[in-house]
């Protein structure tokens, strides 16, 4: 009997999903960018997988960006933001945890190293520390970003607390979660939550 234990980083396909899948690569495969009936076909599936995905979230509008992993996802988040306010500030800096997928620590790392100031808060026994976020967190700030799940320890973190503390503080800084692991097992508002980037 085979026992795996890591359906949270990767799991088999259900039956259904992997049924729709055959069904709109084999009989759906116009390219969605396409202005031939195929295309515009694939382009209208799109559209309405687009908006059930960003329901489930409580996304009334936005824009929602398929990528081929995690991975991708917080990079573009995370690289996007940082660069984009690389030549308009100085000591541009950017908050995180130190319980972090390595998807979201190996980019800020790199970020540091090319000048940005980093602060990483503690998150001691599940508890992201609150009081050290007040202390780190300044006008220079331009990302903050963490997981909403703990991938290994299973913690859950209070993001809309964090995320009030964060748009009190410093406006311009933009929260992204990672919800890699929270995705369809905890509720996920992101207006509530007031979460401006999510993986």
């Amino acid at each position: 009997m085979k026992v795996y234990f890591d359906n949270s980083a990767t799991t088999k396909i259900c039956d259904e999903a992997l049924k729709k899948y055959i069904e709109v690569s084999s009989e759906h495969f116009g390219n969605p960018s396409s202005l031939h009936s195929e295309g515009l076909n694939a382009e209208n599936i799109m559209r309405k997988s687009k908006e059930e995905i960003m329901k489930t979230f409580g996304a009334q509008n936005g824009t929602l960006v398929f990528t081929a992993s995690g991975t991708e996802s917080n990079n573009l988040a995370i690289f996007g933001r940082a660069y984009s306010k690389m030549r308009y500030r100085k000591n541009a800096k950017i908050i995180t945890s130190l319980g972090e997928h390595s998807s979201v620590s190996s980019p800020i790392n790199r970020l540091e190293e090319e000048g940005f100031t980093v602060a990483r808060i503690s998150t001691h026994n599940g508890e992201f520390d609150i009081e050290a976020l007040k202390r780190e967190i300044t006008d220079n700030t331009v990302l903050m970003t963490m997981l909403m799940v703990n991938n290994e320890t299973g913690a859950l973190y209070d993001v809309k607390k964090i995320s009030e503390i964060i748009h009190k503080s410093a406006p311009d800084c933009l929260f992204h979660i990672d919800a890699t692991q929270a995705f369809m097992k905890v509720p996920i508002n992101v207006k509530s939550m007031q979460i401006d980037m999510l993986t």
